[in-house]
């Protein structure tokens, strides 16, 4: 299964930042998705963070592209992928196929899932794929879908930027070629207001704009707290996906709780 023409936007145009930016083959070179051997690394350690064991219904929402579904269906989970991009969707269903791992895809928002209450025994968000939404009342709609899709005691993963970090290192200007040989200069700014980290891909010739982001950005306490009204207690804080403690200077903020 063939991805979209690189000169083709996949699916739905209109609405949301994520819903353009998802849909072209260019997310997968600007958004600096990991290879083959650092996805299955990546898996092994999540699937000993939250303690997967064989025969575990796992839910990998977004699924993206599929990176960590095979290892996890190695395991001897049930992986479960859910993505709002048709073009995701297809790269996974190629993953999952290529590897010969079993795995279900499912096309929905995280903000509104498709699954019966109590569905999962652990619901993992990997790959920055927290604050997309237009406030905080919908990214808090994310926990609480999550929270619901969750049996008793299930565990739920959240990887996402520390907020402090992301601030300092946003690129305020840096030009990319994408595969294609197009050159795109990047630009990021912080909106203190919002609290949401602004990006903008650009043609430096022209200045058209081809693609935006627009992240808000949250702390731990804030998370913590977003947490707790989800029905989900925090039970650890890394740095990385090796388990390190969680420190005001690290990349990478991994969040490990459970249901209620």
């Amino acid at each position: 299964m063939s991805p979209c023409p690189r000169n083709e936007v996949c699916g739905d145009n209109s609405g949301p930042w994520w819903r353009r930016f998802f849909a072209s083959p260019d997310c997968l070179w600007l958004g600096r998705f990991p290879d083959a051997e650092v996805s299955r690394w990546e898996a092994k350690q999540v699937a000993q963070l939250v303690g997967l064991r064989p025969g575990m219904v796992v839910a990998d929402i977004p699924c993206g592209p599929g990176r960590h579904m095979p290892t996890w269906a190695e395991h001897g989970c049930v992986a479960v992928g859910l993505d709002a991009s048709p073009m995701m969707l297809r790269l996974a269903a190629d993953t999952i196929s290529r590897t010969g791992a079993d795995g279900f895809l499912v096309a929905g928002l995280m903000q509104q899932l498709p699954f019966a209450d109590a569905t999962f025994d652990a619901f993992l968000m990997l790959f920055n794929s927290f604050g997309y939404m237009k406030d905080d009342e919908d990214n808090y709609r994310v926990l609480r879908e999550a929270a619901r899709c969750l049996r008793p005691e299930g565990v739920f993963l959240l990887d996402t930027r520390n907020r402090t970090t992301e601030i300092l290192t946003a690129p305020y200007r840096e030009l990319d070629t994408l595969l294609d040989g197009r050159v795109v200069s990047c630009s990021s700014r912080y909106d203190t207001t919002t609290r949401r980290l602004h990006t903008t891909w650009s043609l430096p010739s022209t200045g058209e704009v081809i693609y935006t982001a627009s992240i808000r950005l949250y702390g731990p306490e804030e998370l913590a707290e977003a947490f707790e009204a989800a029905g989900l207690s925090v039970e650890a804080m890394y740095g990385d996906f090796a388990g390190t403690p969680f420190t005001g200077d690290h990349a990478q903020l991994v969040l490990v709780g459970r249901k209620h």
